[in-house]
């Protein structure tokens, strides 16, 4: 996937789940800041960070196919969901 089509594909979800962006592409300096993987795909612009508001994420068993059907990934965390590529 390019960049560019993964951020349709993210602006597609978002849309879908009212989500928004926190955490998008990254540089290494960035990503070791905030302690992301050395491998992270937001070094590509293949990944962000999404919170939801009023804090009412969708079930992540929706999310995940929703993603799916965008060709993108969402892995709950705690505070916040990760999309990323496939």
């Amino acid at each position: 996937m390019t960049p560019s089509a993964f951020a349709e594909a993210l602006q597609s979800y978002c849309g879908w789940s009212g989500g928004s962006v926190t955490s998008y592409g990254r540089s290494a300096a960035r990503n070791a800041y905030v302690g992301g993987a050395e491998e992270s795909r937001h070094l590509l612009w293949l990944a962000a960070d999404v919170i939801y508001y009023p804090n009412e994420k969708p079930d992540v068993g929706e999310a995940q196919r929703m993603a799916r059907k965008l060709g993108i990934r969402v892995i709950r965390e705690d505070d916040h969901d990760h999309i990323q590529s496939l």
